[in-house]
This record gives structure tokens, sequence and C-alpha cells, in this order.
């Protein structure tokens, strides 16, 4: 085990700005939702909240909220199992690989892989974190594990199962003197007697109705066992409780619901139902319920504990963490966006936009609900969703959208099967089109499947209309509808992804077609100097990697970069495309441990985005990230789950802030940033020192932004001596903070003065050194 000490950070209250600031360069953040909680955790100084992805805790001393994610250190932040200790001093957190992270009193952060570097072939899941006489017992995805929580080790591992096959074990209990398993083929037991680790001491409950029905919760409470039937019909679970004579009646004292999670304390059981908390006695009769009428400021209540001083924890499923006692009740949360769902991102006006719909590679839709997050200049968050915007009840899978060039607070979103829908900033839903009020196409199912939007400088709405035969359509600006003449003739042209490049001409790719690419002539809605071509695999026609193209990007150059499910080509002169000079898509060559390779061979290349320093970012459906040159022979950096805090080597969509330089990157775990080093700015009124001032004992690097490609900067102090010079790397200039022969130095002010390459351009700002 990998001991890291959590140092002191910045504290952040129930607002996120200070605790989202934009990170200094070769820094991460991240863009986690930290509303919706299902797992709860008290220790003596702390309450501790995850969802399925994000943690946070309260500082109880002050009512700090501070976020947790792979950023400071954690392994994951798919958190499975949450639990502390019954004095309060440690914190386990469990995770869908099975990794473990542990929280000391003294605030180490202690890693603990031995689960998931197991050879256990399958499900590794923790599920639960049971704490009973000196050790935990580990619920996971194979059997039971005991830990020793005081020496931070595991001691043994029970496989319940037939034989000592896996099982998947829910939830635990001790009940009689005995440890009692809740698992997907019904209820085991053994006694704390036998020899634990032997399978033939676990027996299976063969009274029940159904001994190998699935089970999620068993629950030890007032001489009671209590066991949970789930269902998936809603509000249909049934809970049980066993007789005397070890037959199990449905309990009348707990109605049909849906329960989340149930919590014993001395003399109280907490449920956790769909839409409220309710408090059973030992009589099994309810002594309170809170719900959302009662100003509790419940949503869904997901998760609740009994607090140490008798305060009630609760996790909600829109609120964050609720705190009810009998001072009051509190919220505690931290912004961020509706859900870990980030299939595409963009960032337009300095605002960045993520979607939360999704398909996988067929393209056949997931059927998430509508939900679009927006971040704002100011770490703002703007989310749409059925609970605010109800005329979004019947939208399904929002994947695009495009901020009109004109109003940036108006919004397209694309749709998978509904066509589009409009927001606007303070509004919310302000209209649609569909082919019943345009002319969109349906498929020969009878949905209408929008791939991809995109506005041009004109504020012309093109649209991808896939699985039909006129696959591009346009409204222009002064709403008028160009049906462009590619007669597909059917619904098998399945469309991706737009590139609007900067010569006119649009280029579309495809699930199995290759490339179109379209040339609108000089008017769009006049069509007759209109034409378009495939571009595909074979040698003479284009010579793709393949024909399923996930991303085209266009480089500083106008060279298109064209990303496959099977690797990388360049068309090096784009502009020519409809003229026979135009030459196929060529690799791109590296030289690697000595040996000449071709760059992203076989790899299925998800995204690609260009910086300002035209150097070319590659998000992969397997193997991170990776940040190559200008004309991607060299490779700058490389991320993936083993060396950097990103969540997953499965990368949706990436893509760039142009002012800061910083880097978003939509994996299939969720949303994180890096802060690159080469923005770009188009004149150098708005340039930015970070940090700025700067510590004492700052031993890092000092970025300067807002810069164009290749400026010249000079820093001086007051009276005017240079200390430093350098060329921006484009749109950012970093310095270590020494002078020319490496000192530090003194306190005081210095003046950043820059020129742009063609010295049209002049600008500049201070950095404050502190004493």
């Amino acid at each position: 085990m990998r001991n890291i000490l959590l140092l002191p950070l910045l504290v952040c209250f129930a607002s996120s700005v200070l605790n989202g600031q934009i990170p200094a360069l070769g820094q991460w953040r991240d863009l986690l939702p930290y509303r919706k909680i299902n797992k709860v955790a008290e220790t003596q100084s702390r309450v501790y909240a995850a969802g399925n992805a994000g943690l946070f805790y309260l500082e109880k001393s002050d009512n700090s909220v501070k976020r947790l994610s792979t950023v400071d250190g954690l392994l994951d932040i798919n958190v499975t199992a949450l639990g502390a200790d019954p004095e309060g001093r440690i914190i386990l957190i469990g995770y869908e690989s099975g990794e473990m992270d542990i929280i000391t009193q003294d605030n180490r952060l202690v890693h603990n892989r031995n689960i998931a570097a197991s050879n256990v072939i399958g499900n590794k899941q923790i599920n639960q974190f049971y704490f009973y006489d000196g050790y935990c017992y580990v619920a996971t995805g194979f059997g039971i594990l005991q830990f020793d929580y005081n020496r931070l080790e595991f001691k043994e591992t029970f496989l319940i199962g037939k034989n000592g096959n896996y099982l998947q074990v829910e939830h635990l209990t001790a009940h009689d003197d005995k440890l009692w398993a809740a698992t997907t083929e019904g209820l085991y037991y053994c006694s704390f007697n036998d020899v634990m680790f032997n399978p033939a001491a676990w027996h299976q409950d063969t009274l029940l109705p159904d001994p190998k029905v699935a089970l999620n919760y068993v629950v030890s409470f007032a001489g009671n066992l209590l066991l949970n039937l789930p269902s998936d019909s809603f509000k249909s679970d049934q809970l049980l409780i066993r007789q005397n004579d070890g037959l199990w009646l449905r309990s009348k004292s707990f109605p049909l619901e849906n329960n989340f999670h149930f919590w014993v304390s001395d003399k109280r059981l907490l449920v956790s139902n769909y839409d409220q908390l309710t408090v059973y006695d030992e009589a099994l009769v309810p002594s309170k319920i809170y719900s959302t009428t009662d100003g509790t400021g419940f949503l869904f209540p997901r998760y609740a504990v009994s607090g140490l001083n008798e305060d009630i924890w609760v996790g909600d499923n829109g609120s964050g963490l609720i705190r009810i006692s009998a001072a009051g009740n509190s919220i505690y949360n931290l912004e961020g966006p509706e859900s870990d769902k980030a299939f595409n991102v963009y960032h337009f006006e300095n605002k960045l936009f993520v979607t939360g719909g999704g398909h996988p590679a067929n393209w056949f839709p997931f059927y998430n609900l509508p939900e679009l997050s927006v971040l704002n200049p100011d770490d703002s968050w703007e989310v749409y969703n059925l609970l605010n915007q109800e005329k979004l009840k019947d939208i399904r899978d929002i994947i695009s959208v495009a901020v009109h060039p004109d109003s940036p607070n108006k919004y397209a979103v694309a749709t998978l099967r509904q066509g589009l829908v409009f927001l606007e900033t303070g509004k919310g839903f302000t209209g649609y089109i569909d082919p019943t009020n345009s002319p969109l196409d349906t498929t020969l199912g009878g949905v209408c499947i929008i791939s991809d939007i995109a506005y041009d400088e004109e504020g012309n709405l093109w649209i991808a209309n896939s699985q039909t035969a006129h696959p591009l359509k346009v409204l222009t600006k002064d709403q008028k509808w160009a049906i462009l003449p590619a007669n597909l003739q059917g619904s098998a042209f399945k469309s991706g992804k737009m590139t609007l490049a900067s010569d006119g001409k649009i280029w579309l790719s495809t699930l199995n077609d290759g490339i179109m690419v379209y040339d609108p002539g000089n008017t769009i809605t006049n069509t007759e100097d209109d034409r378009y071509r495939f571009l595909n695999f074979s040698p003479g026609e284009g010579n793709l990697p393949d024909n399923h193209v996930n991303f085209i990007a266009e480089d500083k150059k106008g060279q298109m970069w064209i990303a496959t499910r099977n690797g990388l080509r360049v068309f090096f002169n784009s502009s020519d495309v409809f003229s026979s000079s135009f030459n196929d898509a060529q690799d791109i060559y590296i030289q690697q441990d000595g040996r000449t390779q071709i760059l992203f061979e076989n790899e299925d290349i998800s995204v690609i985005a260009i910086d300002g320093g035209d150097r070319k970012w590659f998000g992969t459906k397997g193997s991170g990230v990776f940040l190559m040159g200008q004309d991607g022979t060299n490779e700058i950096v490389h991320f993936d789950r083993e060396n950097s805090p990103i969540y997953s080597n499965f990368i949706n969509s990436l893509t760039l802030n142009p002012i800061t330089g910083e880097v978003f990157f939509a994996t299939s775990k969720g949303l994180i940033a890096y802060r690159g080093n080469a923005p770009e700015s188009s004149d150098l009124s708005n340039i930015l020192a970070f940090p700025n001032p700067v510590s004492r004992n700052f031993e890092g690097t000092i970025g300067i932004a807002g810069l164009s490609d290749k400026t010249y900067v000079k820093i001086t102090d007051v009276a005017g001596n240079l200390v430093f010079e350098t060329t921006a790397i484009g749109g950012t200039a970093i310095w270590n903070g020494r002078d020319f022969k490496g000192n530090k130095l003194a306190a005081g002010v210095y003046l950043v003065l820059c020129v742009s390459e063609d010295g049209q351009s002049k600008g500049g700002t201070k950095i404050l050194f502190e004493k």
C-alpha cells in the first residue's frame, strides 16, 4: 500500500467558484456532479458524500466543503461503497474496479489494490463495508473479505458459493451470531464460530419463497432480520421479515416502495425511499417521515445515516448532502454538471457545453434523459434537464450543441431521435424543429436522427440528418431551408460529425461510407453550383484507414486530419478535394524505439483538437490522450489512467478553451480538465499571468496567457532592467520565475511587455512577487 498525505487545500463553501478555479499550467481539475449523492459516511471531524462519480466532504468545524477525486490522489471516482469505522476515525472508499482508498485519522490517503490486482476473473466491485467486532467485512462482486481496519490489511477471503465458487455479495449484516449475506442468488449465512473461509461453513437459506432470488439488502434491527427484494417496477420492492421458525413473510409495516438504503442505529431504522425518508422505531412503526413537501429540501433521498450526535445525514439525488438536526436543516453541495454522462464537449464564446446523451459505435440510442450542462466563465453552471425544462419530457439523447454566432446565449441542440430543440440562457426551452414543422426527414423506423449541427460564421445552421436520402440540410440565418441535392437513395447512409472547413466546404464523417465532402458554392439556397464527393478506404479515392470515420479536424495550415476506428491519416491539400491534383490521405511516420512506425496504426481514435500552437490533441477509445507536435511526428505528452488523474482511457470527446489553453476531456466516466500551455489570442488586449501574486516559496511554472502564437515577451523590473525574455508557444509564454542566471527574483512588481510577431499588437501586465 502507498501512503499519500492529504495536504491542507483551499476551502470551498456551497458555491464552487473558489474550488473550481482554472488550474495552473500543467495542473488538473475535476468537473464532476456533486448534487446526486448516494453514499454518506461520518467521521469525528468530517462527513463524506459520494455519488456515482464525485466525492466531497464537509468539514464540520467550519461547514466548508471540499471535493476529492483522482486530481487529489484518489485511485478512482466511481465510488460503489463508502464507510466509516464505529469510532469515526477512518474512511474506506470502494470502487467499481475493486480498488480501495483509506483516509486515516491524520488525513493520510492510503491506497489498497489487493482486490483489483487479485487473480479473480470477473466482477471485483466493492459493494459494502460492514463493520463488526473489530473487523470490516467487505462485500464484493465475487465474495466477502475480512479487513483489519486498525492494521489496514486484509485477513481472510470467504468464497461462499457452492464449492467455493464466486458469488456476487450485495450486502451484509450480523444477526444471531451469524454473518448474513444478501447475494444475487439468494441469502447465505455462516456462524462466526465456524471456519468462515471454508466454503462448506456457508449455508443457503432455503426457506425463502424463492431461495435463489436476487437480493440487495439484509438488515438486523430490534431483534428482527429484514430482507429487501428489489423490483424493476416502480415502487414495488418488498420487505420480508424472518419469523421464529425461519420462514419469511412480507412485513406489513413497510409499504411497497423503491428502497434505496437501510441504516440501523441503536433504536431507529432509517429507510431511504424513492421520494421520502422514513424513520422506524423498534416496534417497526414509522416515527417520522421526511418528504419533498415538508421543507426538508429533499428531492430524492438515496442514503441516510444517523450521525454521531443523533443528526441525520442524507445523500439526496438532486440536492446533495442534507443535514437534519434539531437546530434546523442544512444543504451542502458543490456546483457541477448534471451528471457524469459527458458524451460531447464544445467550447463556444468562453463557455463549455457538455451533452449527456450518447450512442455506442453502431449509433443505436442510449435513451438517456435530456441533459445539457454549461460551464460559464465565472465557473457557475447552467443545467437543462427535466426538472427545470418540462417541455423536454419527450426528448432523449442530446448529443450535439451549436451556439449562434450573433447571440451567444442562444443554443441549438441536436437529439438522436427527436430532431432539434432550442434553448436560451434565462429562458430555457424556446422551440423545436422536427419533421412535423420542417424538411427534416425520418429514417425507415420513423425517427429523426440528427448526428451533428454547426453554425457557420454567417449564422446559417448546418444539420446532419442521418439515415436519410438527403443527409445535409441548412436553416439559413433568415430562417429559410435549403435541402442540399446529394441524393443517397435510402436510409443506409449513417452520418456522424461535421467539420466546417475554412474554405467553406463541409466535411461529413460517416459510420460506414467514409467521408462526404460538400461544396455549397457561392449561395447556399442556390444548389445548382453545388458539388460533392465521397472519400473512402480505396487508393485513389481517399485511401482512408477505414470507412468508419469518427472525427475530422482542420489544422492551422488547412490540412484535414482524419480519425477512424482503425487509425489516422491526413489530407495535406484538402482545399483541392474537387480537383485532379488532390492527393490521397497519408500516414504520419514516427520514430519509436529506433524503428519507423505509423502514428496510431490500428488505433481507434475518437476525437482530434488543434491548439493555439497547431499541436494536435488525440482522444482514443482505450489508450487515453496524446498531444503531438504540429506535424504529428513527436509526442509531447500522453495521459492515461496510469500516469495522470484522467478517470478513464476511453475518451468520448475533447475540446480546448482557446483563451486559457485549458483542455477538457469527456471520458466514459465523466469530465476532467488539464491546463495546457498553448492557447491562442487574436490580439494582446487580455493578457493574464498566473499565479499572480507569486508566493515566495513558489517553485512551479508561471504562465502568461492571452497571447498570439510567437509573441515576443520581455519581463523587466520597474526600473526597466530586463530579467527574462521568451517567445510564446501558441498563446502562452512560460517562465520559471528566475532571471537569466537562474536566481530567484527579489520581492516586488515586475512588468510583462508583449509584442506580436508582426509587431502590430502590443500589450502587457504586471506580476507581484511576494516577500
